[in-house]
C-alpha cells in the first residue's frame, strides 16, 4: 500500500482486519472504502480464490449506489469492547436468576 499514489481509493470486503488495514490506509493518505460482505456476494462469478475475491470487491466498489462499512478506530474499539463485556454480564445474571426461579 506504501507504493500506491497518494491519495488512492482501497476497497476492502468489511471483516476483523479490513478496520485495521482500512486504518493502515488512512495513515498512509489514502481513502479506505469498506464494502459489507452481503453486499458483495452477488457480485461472486465463481470458485473463490484470490484473485476472483480481488475482482468482486473491485466490481462492487465501483457501483457507487452501495454504501461502505465505516473503519473502526482504535479509539472507538474500547468502547465496543466494554459495550460487549456489558451485555455478557447482563446475560450471565439473567441466566442465572432464571435458573434459580425454575430449580
Amino acid at each position: 500500500m506504501a507504493k500506491l499514489p497518494v491519495p488512492c481509493e482501497v476497497a476492502l470486503e468489511a471483516c476483523g482486519s479490513a478496520h485495521y488495514l482500512g486504518r493502515y490506509a488512512h495513515a498512509l493518505g489514502h481513502t479506505a472504502r469498506l464494502k459489507s460482505p452481503q453486499f458483495v456476494l452477488p457480485y461472486v462469478k465463481s470458485n473463490k480464490n484470490d484473485a476472483n475475491d480481488a475482482d468482486t470487491i473491485v466490481e462492487a466498489a465501483e457501483c457507487s449506489s452501495m454504501r461502505s462499512v465505516g473503519v473502526i478506530r482504535s479509539r472507538n474499539r474500547f468502547g465496543i469492547a466494554v459495550a460487549d463485556l456489558v451485555v455478557a454480564a447482563y446475560s450471565a445474571r439473567c441466566l442465572c436468576e432464571n435458573g434459580h426461579r425454575f430449580a
